[in-house]
């Protein structure tokens, strides 16, 4: 998941369903402004895979929100 972020801070990368249930939180960090790319290996909060489908990757900090529709087939 490519990612570029316009100011240093906390930001947190989630991944929920359609339904809006938050799947897992891929990352939660303080970071640098700039781009990164983050994996996302198809696994839930607790380490057990999903299955093939839609989900929303939801980027949120400093004030940014955004999401994005990825399709995740294992």
């Amino acid at each position: 998941i490519r990612l570029e972020v316009p100011l240093s801070g906390r930001y947190r990368l989630e991944v929920f369903d359609l339904q809006g249930r938050k799947i897992s939180t891929i990352s939660d960090q303080e970071i640098e402004a700039g781009e990164y790319y983050v994996d996302w290996y198809g696994d839930d909060s607790n380490g057990a895979p999903v299955q093939n489908g839609i989900y929303i990757v939801n980027l949120s900090g400093e004030g940014l929100r955004c999401k994005t529709r990825v399709i995740f087939i294992r």
